[in-house]
């Protein structure tokens, strides 16, 4: 018996991914328990995404959506537009997969409504390859998702999903054609900039003081890349909102000291407890860019500065108009200075969403502030 639900299993995967459509999806044998069609519909739905960003075609996925549940008809618009968004991007720099291999971390399944209501927690990580940067693989982990499904006819079909990704922000302050509007906006811009980059003397202008002290890129790096998922449990972890607290582990590494003295500071004492006490520039955006600009003593300090300057140790922040700095990643690999190349080329890690080596460009609608770190003060 087990090897015929095997083959039954197997042939209905096959059926997905050869493209099911409504009239297919009607029902399941009885056989299935209502985890395992949950499972397929949610695996299916998330199939079609990757399938659609390698082949860089919009797959249709209303079929597994509860159409007549209010909440979806929002959130479906608002899904499609993100995957229409990143195909875009995939479009215009050549980001498409090569290559794609993910997996859902299936956490809980919370039953209501008389079993017709479920709601699925998840995590979703995956390894991919795009096709400008091939054979660099590129990782996403840990991303939680919040899958609420209905059932109706003895068929569950998804109705809400809730995750955060850097699209969502975008999607809050502006419609999908003002998004690509400055996707398109922001390339133009950086080829001119890249131009003047290569016309000019090509060398970074650095504060001028025997004071200041070697900032150790490699180490730096190194920790960037072993705890880009797997936190560092020696530090508090902020949840939902680590990406600073990760760079600024990441200064540390590369060996700034800590500073507890004058007005700007930059610190976090009981590093794994709680009721931890830290500097707000060691754990928010805004906070940490004034640090390291204006810091002429202890700690850490770097400059204002453009791409083309960025190199792997750096730090690149995220602005949204509703809600000012927010977001703050870390460079792991940059082509050499005298060789400032498209975004494309510049590889970054972060907390919140947990990447490793993606290619800045993938995030080319969003403004940035690119900060040079000079070294650091004893």
């Amino acid at each position: 018996m087990k090897v015929i639900k095997y083959l039954l299993i197997i042939i209905l995967l096959m059926t997905m991914f050869l493209g099911l459509n409504s009239k297919k999806y009607d029902y399941f044998p009885e056989r299935y328990s209502d985890e395992e069609q949950i499972k397929y519909v949610i695996n299916h739905y998330f199939m079609l995404r990757y399938e659609g960003q390698k082949n860089l075609q919009f797959n249709d996925f209303s079929y597994l959506i509860a159409d007549w549940i209010d909440e979806t008809n929002e959130w479906t618009k608002t899904e499609i537009e993100k995957r229409e968004i990143e195909q875009y991007l995939a479009k215009l720099y050549d980001l498409s997969y090569e290559m794609y291999d993910y997996k859902l971390d299936y956490k809980d399944f919370h039953y209501m409504l008389n079993n017709k209501k479920v709601v699925v927690t998840l995590l979703e990580n995956h390894d991919v390859t795009f096709k400008a940067i091939s054979p660099q693989v590129s990782s996403l982990a840990n991303r939680e998702h919040f899958i609420s499904l209905r059932k109706k006819k003895g068929i569950w079909k998804i109705s809400f999903n809730q995750y955060n990704s850097e699209f969502s922000q975008l999607l809050k302050d502006y419609s999908k054609n003002e998004i690509i509007n400055r996707i398109d906006k922001n390339k133009k811009t950086e080829l001119i900039n890249i131009k003047k980059w290569r016309k000019s003397k090509n060398k970074i202008s650095e504060k001028k003081s025997e004071e200041i002290q070697k900032y150790n890129r490699k180490k730096a790096v190194i920790y960037a890349n072993q705890y880009w998922k797997n936190y560092n449990r020696i530090f508090y972890d902020f949840p939902k909102n680590d990406c600073t607290n990760y760079v600024s582990q990441i200064l540390l590494a590369g060996g700034a000291p800590t500073d507890k003295s004058g007005q700007y500071q930059w610190f976090l004492d009981n590093m794994d407890n709680p009721g931890v006490s830290y500097s707000y520039s060691w754990a928010v955006v805004q906070d940490l860019y004034y640090y390291l600009v204006k810091n002429y003593w202890t700690g850490p300090c770097g400059k204002k500065s453009t791409l083309c300057e960025m190199e792997a140790g750096d730090i690149i922040q995220f602005y949204s108009i509703s809600k000012g700095w927010l977001h703050s990643i870390i460079v792991v690999k940059a082509p050499k200075i005298t060789n400032c190349g498209e975004s494309l080329h510049y590889l970054i890690n972060s907390h919140d969403s947990d990447r490793k080596n993606y290619p800045l460009a993938y995030f080319g609608a969003h403004r940035k502030r690119f900060i040079h770190v000079e070294g650091w003060y004893k």
